[in-house]
């Protein structure tokens, strides 16, 4: 795994969470297990309660993105730093 692959993969742990249990992946938690283009297929397996999860992730190296979205400018400020949403 090369340096850029490590970032990129950096990125998406810190932003993962269990759907379980809410705990925080670490590297060593993840897997890649295919690529295409630009869609990344990680495998996925929580420390704590051993749930395993399939993560697809489309990978832009062109830089940031809009985030589309139907919510107005209040709500987006109400919930942009919310805990994502769990079953």
């Amino acid at each position: 795994m090369n340096a850029n692959t490590q970032d990129v993969i950096r990125q998406i742990v810190a932003r993962l969470r269990c759907a379980v249990c809410g705990h925080h992946f670490s590297m060593s938690d993840i897997q890649v297990t295919g690529r295409r283009e630009q869609v990344w297929a990680l495998q996925v397996r929580c420390r704590e309660c051993r749930t395993q999860a399939l993560v697809l992730a489309v990978v832009s190296e062109s830089g940031t993105r809009p985030v589309y979205t139907d919510l107005g400018p209040e709500e987006w400020d109400r919930f942009k730093n919310s805990d994502a949403i769990s079953a």
